[in-house]
């Protein structure tokens, strides 16, 4: 029985039953009785950090305690620092774990890490003043026992190392106060800790005072991704400039101070700065995460209590550009549509005014005048046509109308002559008949195949795209003639051996092209499979046959491929915005309809048709 159970600010709870050892004069008797009180087993271990055996632990405390198991877990333990970058399934099964008994330390995966566990006790000297003023004892500080963190948060002194060594059999059912474990002539270190150690150490303390949510791994992951966009260490796409990023966080910290933290970062592909910014499969150790955040600017409670996204173009509302309306460079343009420039990977904003003006230009922007600045016009709109006219007829010149307008005199004459019903010709041409469009847009994806796969032969290439293969043979039969590359003259059999990773990088550069197509594309979507990238670059044989020849590719495809659910929601913003586009109501059953969604779509599909719905 524990009749005495009165924890200080943050105090271990190894420290509690360390004090209780001490009054108890257990420690007279011998080294398990305490752990006999506490646990009812003899046999039960004296963990410093996530103990286990708490709910044993709370049937032994006093009738009426306020210290729960849930409650010893939260406040007494290093709970908090860990739980925040696991997956939230797996810290309710530590949380069971320390209620009962499990290996808790593999549950988390802190045996992976590099960083090592500590292997004595630590202290504040300050602390220990202090304690002994304000309680009439010292005591063991949870924020004192964290791994990578060795100075204290309250005072930036650096920590003592007492002569209790916890990673000890010796010690493993007994717990010792720290007035059995500290000299009062240990030297303290004078030396200033730098601006990083004070920034973890205030860091860590935070995690453990507070109860941050749980957000999940994928979670995390996607706004480092972001902040790392912002900072242009990532594409608008999400993939991360590994050396960039890697020399970049290196250098805001120095090899040495990562090294002292067991934190060095080896430029390979495969290290610990890297795995945080990928799909995670395991988690990563706090001191990890908190150099992470301290490297984008971020402390934790701004990185877990605020929403972060990458905004290319900065928050709405944007502002009207249309010089020929009276709210120009007001912030009228409540949304912006965002899509990938095919070209430069960069982000490509399209900004609608209600005034009928649209423009877009290439992100993301940089300074405050960059919201001021247009790339292209896409639409000048009934307003601007109108105060076109307005000026014409007011007698104006065509270079003093260009003026005012914010165009060339070319767009100019061509508007006067449309809007005045004289010459016609632009709007005949801008008003291609169908036939004509699609015979453009055949040419135009043939072509692109062409240049991705330009050793491709015609037999290969008609597999590949073989409805663009067909439309054209029927409609366009001279012009697809002309573009074919020669016929090859079948070759005798040659015993040149294959250089599989030349090609694995080929077709891993192929592979790529194909998935940031049809990511980017504005055409009907089809579901990214390793059939579907195989057949696209020609090499669905290799794939099924000789997957181990191509690692590279066949990692990047793995990690490309969609689930029907993922699929299934580009198919509904495909939809929706094919409806916006043609003038129609966005409504449910029509985009369940027109996407092609049978009964039974996951509550994300139905989250993301909503969100269209509204969306208008």
């Amino acid at each position: 029985m524990i009749f005495e159970f009165n924890p200080h600010p943050d105090e271990l709870l190894y420290s509690v039953l360390a004090r209780f050892n001490l009054v108890s004069r257990n420690v007279m008797i011998g080294s398990k009785e305490t752990v006999q009180d506490a646990f009812s087993s003899r046999t039960a271990s004296a963990v410093y950090d996530l103990p286990t055996r708490l709910s044993i632990l709370h049937s032994n405390l006093p009738v009426g305690t306020h210290f729960t198991p849930e409650r010893m877990i939260q406040n007494l333990t290093l709970y908090r620092l860990y739980a925040p970058f696991l997956p939230p399934d797996r810290a309710e099964k530590v949380i069971e774990k320390m209620k009962m008994d499990g290996d808790v330390h593999t549950t988390i995966g802190v045996l992976a890490s590099r960083i090592p566990f500590l292997s004595h006790m630590r202290y504040c000297h300050e602390c220990i003043v202090e304690d002994c003023n304000q309680f009439g004892e010292p005591y063991w500080h949870i924020s004192h026992q964290i791994p990578g963190i060795h100075i204290c948060h309250k005072h930036y002194s650096r920590l003592l190392t007492s002569s209790l060594q916890v990673s000890s059999r010796e010690n493993k059912h007994e717990f010792i106060d720290i007035s059995q474990a500290i000299t009062s002539g240990e030297e303290v270190s004078q030396d200033n800790p730098s601006e990083h150690e004070r920034f973890l150490a205030n860091a860590a303390y935070w995690l453990l005072r507070n109860e941050p949510p749980i957000i999940g791994l994928e979670v995390i992951r996607e706004k480092y991704i972001a902040c790392l966009q912002q900072e242009g260490y990532a594409s608008f796409s999400g993939k991360v400039h590994n050396e960039k990023f890697m020399r970049s966080f290196v250098g805001f910290y120095g090899r040495d101070f990562l090294r002292s933290l067991d934190c060095e970062v080896i430029y390979k592909e495969q290290n610990w700065l890297l795995k945080m910014v990928r799909k995670q499969r395991g988690a990563a150790h706090p001191i990890q995460h908190l150099l992470m955040m301290h490297f984008l600017g971020l402390s934790p409670d701004i990185f877990f209590t605020t929403e972060i996204k990458y905004l290319p173009f900065g928050e709405g509302p944007w502002p009207c550009l249309n010089r020929g309306a009276s709210h120009v460079g007001h912030a009228t343009i409540r949304e912006v549509k965002i899509t990938r420039d095919y070209d430069t990977g960069l982000p490509m904003g399209t900004f609608s005014c209600p005034c009928g003006f649209v423009y877009s230009r290439r992100g993301p922007d940089r300074t405050v005048e960059d919201r001021s600045r247009i790339g292209e016009v896409k639409v000048f709109g009934k307003t601007w046509e109108k105060q076109l006219l307005k000026l014409s007829s007011e007698g104006k010149t065509i270079t003093s109308i260009a003026s005012v307008l914010g165009c060339d005199r070319g767009t100019v004459i061509k508007y006067k002559r449309i809007l005045a019903g004289g010459v016609q010709e632009e709007a005949i041409c801008a008003r291609e008949v169908p036939e004509d469009r699609e015979r453009n847009k055949r040419r135009k994806r043939w072509l692109q195949l062409q240049q991705i796969h330009p050793l491709a032969t015609r037999k290969e290439l008609r597999e590949m795209a073989p409805k663009d293969f067909a439309w054209l043979y029927r409609h366009d039969n001279q012009w697809l003639y002309q573009q074919l590359p020669d016929i090859t003259v079948p070759q005798k059999y040659s015993d040149t051996r294959v250089n599989w990773e030349a090609r694995d990088q080929q077709m891993l550069i192929a592979a790529t092209t194909v998935v940031e197509k049809e990511l980017s594309t504005e055409e009907k979507p089809e579901r990214i499979t390793v059939s579907m990238i195989g057949k696209r670059i020609a090499e669905l044989g290799v794939l099924q046959k000789h997957p181990e020849k191509v690692p590279l590719t066949i990692a990047f495809i793995h990690q490309a491929v969609e689930t029907l659910e993922e699929f299934q929601i580009r198919r509904v913003k495909y939809v929706a915005e094919e409806l916006r586009r043609d003038k129609e109501l966005v409504l449910q059953w029509k985009i369940v309809r027109k996407a092609g969604l049978r009964p039974g779509f996951s509550e994300a599909v139905t989250q993301q048709i909503h969100l269209e719905c509204k969306n208008i």
